[in-house]
């Protein structure tokens, strides 16, 4: 079996707060061109709102993979 599995902590920034979620068994899956894909359960996309198109950063930090969601920039339409 050549997948392993992973167990992190995600760190999500809301309003300026950041808050440790244990996520369970995360699945790391590496690819031969360098990237590493995350399987995040889907109750977790429900709960922070993560969508196709939601764009986070990754760093190793004090031992932790943080996740941090980054803001998008959303347009208002006025009317």
């Amino acid at each position: 079996n050549s997948l392993t599995t992973y167990i992190f902590n995600s760190y999500t920034t809301v309003m300026q707060q950041t808050a440790e979620t244990p996520l369970g068994t995360i699945k790391a899956y590496g690819t031969l061109s360098g990237y590493v894909y995350l399987h995040i359960p889907q109750y977790l996309c429900k709960q922070f709102n993560v969508i196709p198109s939601t764009v986070f950063s990754i760093t190793y930090k004090d031992g932790k993979i943080v996740l941090e969601q980054q803001k998008e920039k959303q347009h208002e339409l006025l009317g």
